[in-house]
């Protein structure tokens, strides 16, 4: 059974948990065998199309594109993101279970002191619209890169003491390990879909804390010409006082009990899905 999951050339923490996160797991089960493939984290319901076998969905989310109806006979679902990927799909409510990154927290981790009071995470794609590296320390938060790798990115979430985030992983796996976490919206692109999927799982009512306007910073190349030099310091100052503000915002946490029985389900359902693929496929046992 193959691992599928998207990968973006700069790196994105999400999708890049799937092999550490999998292999885990799953690892006696994974190879590069193509005739069945199995999606994990990730909002890649409907992508890779030109897969032929069975797809195997363990917690994946629908949200970018949808599957052709022809193209449904090779899914199996045996859990989904949330309650918003389940009635996209005619889905039994069921399914929607949660984010696998969940899963985290159920693996052993050293202790981790808390450096960071507060510490920002932007979606990939505003990490390299803006300099938000500068921008997090004007406004007196540590800095989080979701391309900087999978263990580098979980380290420091779980060196801080609340996160501000603009990436759905960041929360999630803040949440996973009992960090507050604050959602912001700063750039279009970001899928508002798919955090109300996962935080129905949750029992958290979501809405992202809304930035100033002339936050959401579209430039890195710097420029001599003084007038737009002054424009962008504007904007930058915006985006920092932003941040700021967010961070004062009222901090979101599942319930410990919610996450403690997710992790539990989550745990069960790969137990099975492992029994599963050991009866098709004896050999692996």
């Amino acid at each position: 059974m193959k691992l599928v999951y998207y990968r973006d050339r700069a790196g994105n923490f999400g999708d890049d948990l799937n092999p550490w996160l999998w292999s885990r797991l799953l690892g006696d089960l994974l190879d590069e065998d193509p005739r069945e493939h199995f999606f994990g984290i990730g909002t890649i319901i409907g992508f890779f199309p030109e897969l032929d076998g069975d797809k195997h969905v363990f917690g994946s989310g629908i949200g970018y594109r949808d599957i052709e109806p022809d193209a449904r006979r090779d899914w199996r679902f045996h859990m989904v993101r949330g309650p918003l990927t389940a009635a996209r799909l005619g889905l039994d409510p069921a399914v929607a279970v949660t984010d696998p990154a969940l899963l985290l927290a159920a693996l052993p981790w050293p202790a981790s002191p808390r450096r960071h009071r507060v510490a920002y995470m932007p979606h990939h794609h505003g990490a390299a619209a803006g300099p938000w590296a500068e921008i997090a320390g004007e406004a007196g938060l540590a800095y989080i890169d979701p391309r900087w790798g999978p263990m580098r990115c979980l380290h420091e979430i779980r060196a801080s003491e609340l996160l501000v985030t603009e990436a759905m992983h960041g929360a999630i796996v803040a949440d996973a390990f009992g960090i507050p976490w604050i959602p912001v919206k700063l750039y279009p692109w970001v899928l508002d879909f798919k955090w109300h999927d996962w935080c129905a799982t949750i029992g958290v009512e979501h809405a992202f804390e809304r930035p100033l306007p002339w936050s959401a910073l579209r430039e890195v190349t710097p420029t001599r010409d003084v007038a737009h030099a002054a424009y962008r310091w504007t904007r930058r100052r915006s985006a920092a006082l932003s941040l700021r503000l967010v961070a004062r915002a009222r901090p979101r946490l599942s319930a410990e009990g919610v996450r403690t029985g997710l992790i539990e389900r989550l745990l069960a359902m790969v137990s099975r899905f492992r029994e599963q693929v050991r009866e098709r496929h004896p050999a692996t046992r």
